[in-house]
C-alpha cells in the first residue's frame, strides 16, 4: 500500500481549486462574472481588449481542470474501502468525476477559440460561443450531482465500527448535491438571481461547490491517514 501516491493524489483537489477559481475569475477579471444581458458590442469589445489575460485565465482553467481525475481516484480508493470488491459507486463517483472535468474543460477551450481570432468573428456567433460556454461551465449539474449522491450513499452505507468517513459527511453530500439544481434553470433567465451570474445561479452554487472541494480534500486525507 502506497500513501504517498494516494496523498499526491488528493491533493490534485487543492490545484484543482486554486486553477480554477484564479483562472476562470482572478487572471481573466471575469469577478463579477460577465452577465448574460452584456451586450454583443461590449462582448466584442472585451474579447479584443482583453485578449492575453483571457488566453491565460482559461488555460489554466483547462488544465487546472485535469487535475479534478487524480483527485477522484483518491475518492474512489476510499469508497472502494467501504463497498469491497465490487464498488458500483466508486466507479459511477469517477465516472462523473470525469464529466466534471470536461464541463470545464470544454468551455475553456471555446473561450480560446473565441480569444484566439477574437477579430474574425461576427457579433452573433461571439456571442453564441459565449452563451455556450457560460451555460456549460455553470450550469452542467448533472456530473456534479450525482457524483455528490454516489459518496453520499457509499458514505451512509459503511456499517463498519471505524467507518472510512463520518457518516455526517454523506448527508453533506446530499445536501451539495441539492445546492447543484439551480443549475438547472440557468436556461430560463439572462437577470436576476438565477441567471448564471446571479446571487443563487452563481454565488450560492459557486460558494457551495468549492466548500465541497474542500471538505472532501479534506477528509480523504484523513481518511488515507486512518488507513492501515
Amino acid at each position: 500500500m502506497n500513501k504517498f501516491n494516494q496523498y499526491l493524489c488528493n491533493h490534485c483537489a487543492v490545484v484543482f481549486a486554486l486553477f480554477l477559481g484564479a483562472g476562470a475569475f482572478g487572471v481573466t477579471g471575469w469577478l463579477p462574472v460577465v452577465p448574460p444581458s452584456i451586450s454583443p458590442e461590449a462582448l466584442v469589445t472585451m474579447f479584443q481588449t482583453d485578449t492575453m489575460s483571457i488566453r491565460i485565465g482559461v488555460m489554466f482553467m483547462a488544465v487546472g481542470a485535469a487535475f479534478a481525475w487524480p483527485w477522484s481516484a483518491a475518492m474512489s480508493i476510499q469508497m472502494r474501502r467501504i463497498e469491497g470488491q465490487h464498488s458500483a459507486l466508486s466507479l459511477a463517483q469517477f465516472g462523473t468525476a470525469s464529466g466534471g472535468a470536461i464541463a470545464v474543460m470544454v468551455p475553456a477551450y471555446i473561450w480560446l477559440a473565441v480569444a484566439y481570432r477574437p477579430d474574425s468573428l461576427d457579433v452573433s456567433t461571439l456571442q453564441l460561443m459565449n452563451d455556450y460556454a457560460w451555460l456549460m461551465f455553470i450550469g452542467a449539474f448533472g456530473p456534479g450531482l450525482v457524483q455528490t449522491l454516489c459518496l453520499g450513499f457509499c458514505i451512509i452505507g459503511d456499517k463498519s465500527s471505524d467507518p472510512v468517513y463520518p457518516r455526517w459527511l454523506g448527508y453533506a453530500n446530499f445536501w451539495i448535491a441539492f445546492t447543484f439544481l439551480p443549475g438547472a434553470l440557468l436556461p430560463f433567465f439572462q437577470s436576476g438571481p438565477f441567471a448564471w451570474n446571479g446571487i443563487i445561479g452563481f454565488w450560492f452554487v459557486g460558494a457551495a461547490f468549492f466548500t465541497w472541494i474542500l471538505l472532501m480534500w479534506f477528509m480523504t486525507h484523513r481518511a488515507i491517514k486512518n488507513q492501515n
